[in-house]
């Protein structure tokens, strides 16, 4: 049986991946919005049109897709959770990690699923980096680095708008935290985050050092107003693999991973795939089986490190958040 999907809310990666993805890989049997364009968008893929509350409340829909604004992922996954619906929702999860900490609570009381939509987790090329890192070919890890960076949106963009949870850690900077953990294999001790807002009401750029255990390290820069870059590196005693097209990457394109050894280089093509077709399809491998959390909690845990120490000014150990 095809897992039934709902879908809340017509942001526009809905439109341009997701909607695509669920009609490959499961069903979709409605979309709720609160204006016009949800009934033409419902009409356009043939489905049903629903407001948020009714879709919750139909019992042929197993999960929902959340691509709401980070500022209101809390009220409706906790929503769909007691409605008894698995929930796939857009990163960030949320804009704190004690809102993560009260979908988690409400997600396991109801016995659903939870998953945060880091759809770059199952691009191919990244377990390609991973080979290479255990292979030994670089000798040991000991620095992950990496930018995720766009030019500006039109000025009414979400993105910008703090009371949905706009700003270019939210956006943009939790790839990289994502990544680094990915890489190096665990959660970093310390960090230490600056934000930039210049005279936008959000964070539009940031910067991080994150601190794990033997010495090793993770960088990154985020942000809005920038020339696109989205490429990573992981340095190690022996040489370095770079990456030039990390995280959003479209389904035709067959990234290159570049490994330097000695003054050697080799260039390794990874294959190209449908990362939202991945992640859908590892969503709907989930259901049915013991509910896991973890993940997504460690990443909102590394993710509030880096607030606080932005607002505070400091360095701040991962312990200190609880």
């Amino acid at each position: 049986m095809r897992v039934r999907f709902g879908v809340l809310g017509c942001a526009s990666i809905a439109r341009k991946y997701a909607i695509g993805s669920i009609q490959r890989t499961a069903s979709l049997v409605a979309l709720a919005s609160r204006g016009q364009k949800g009934k033409e968008w419902a009409q356009e893929y043939g489905c049903d049109h629903e407001s948020y509350d009714s879709l919750l409340q139909r019992n042929d829909i197993d999960a929902v897709y959340i691509p709401l604004p980070v500022g209101l992922h809390k009220e409706w996954v906790e929503k769909a959770a007691r409605a008894g619906k698995h929930v796939l929702c857009e990163k960030a999860l949320a804009g704190s990690y004690e809102e993560v900490k009260s979908m988690v609570k409400t997600c396991r009381e109801h016995g659903v699923l939870l998953v945060e939509n880091y759809v770059v987790d199952h691009h191919p090329q990244h377990e390609k980096v991973v080979s290479v890192t255990r292979n030994g070919d670089i000798g040991e890890t000991r620095h992950f680095s990496s930018f995720y960076c766009y030019s500006p949106f039109a000025g009414d963009n979400i993105r910008y708008k703090s009371e949905l949870g706009g700003g270019a850690l939210n956006d943009a900077g939790g790839y990289l935290v994502f990544m680094a953990r990915k890489m190096l294999s665990g959660e970093p001790r310390a960090a230490t985050c600056t934000l930039f807002s210049g005279d936008a009401h959000v964070d539009t750029e940031g910067s991080f050092l994150m601190e794990f255990d033997r010495g090793r390290t993770a960088t990154g820069f985020f942000g809005f107003n920038h020339v696109y870059q989205s490429t990573y590196s992981v340095i190690g005693t022996k040489g370095k693999i770079h990456v030039g097209r990390a995280y959003g990457i479209p389904p035709e394109v067959r990234p290159h991973i570049t490994v330097s050894t000695q003054g050697n280089e080799a260039v390794i093509d990874a294959e190209s795939a449908n990362q939202f077709d991945l992640a859908f399809r590892n969503f709907i491998e989930k259901i049915g089986k013991p509910l896991e959390y973890n993940g997504l909690v460690s990443q909102a845990r590394v993710m509030e490190c880096l607030r606080v120490s932005a607002r505070e000014g400091r360095r701040v150990l991962l312990k200190e958040v609880e």
